[in-house]
């Protein structure tokens, strides 16, 4: 009996040993997947962080863009920049135009008026432009058609 005792109590003591080293195991691989948990949670936060950041990105060049149109919209059927820019384009040239930009704007809202549309009138106008001997004497010089003579009247 002494010796089926003995064999029990090793045994014993060896399934303690088993059940201490897969304690420690468990213990350690719930430690492992806490980390790793953490680390997923950690990086889900992250993506999530940068996602939030992309779509603020996304949505605030969305409302500057269509800010922009807008105002390119707005610009296009303001008579005043539209013939003060045309009235600028061809000042560069040297070549003014007869009248103020006062008078170009009522000129335009008068022919808008009467039925016509605004990039009608800044093609009239452009056309006007283009008509007047010194823009054609500042194509025949891009065109090299003028005399040298010519050139030194100008």
């Amino acid at each position: 009996m002494y010796k089926d005792y003995q064999i029990a109590s090793l045994e014993y003591q060896n399934s303690l040993g088993t059940y201490t080293n897969l304690k420690a195991d468990s213990t350690a691989l719930l430690a492992q997947n806490m980390e790793l948990y953490k680390t997923e949670q950690a990086n889900k936060a992250e993506i999530a962080k940068e996602q939030r950041q992309l779509q603020f990105k996304k949505d605030l060049l969305q409302y500057k863009s269509d800010f922009e149109k807008q105002q390119a919209q707005e610009a296009l059927n303001d008579p005043a920049k539209q013939i003060g820019a045309t009235m600028d384009e061809f000042a560069k040239l040297g070549i003014v135009a007869q009248g103020s930009l006062a008078s170009k704007v009522a000129e335009a809202n008068n022919f808008i008026a009467n039925g016509g549309t605004l990039g009608q009138y800044i093609n009239k106008l452009r056309s006007d432009y283009m008509a007047k001997p010194e823009y054609q004497k500042i194509l025949s010089l891009q065109q090299g058609q003028l005399s040298d003579i010519q050139k030194m009247s100008l």
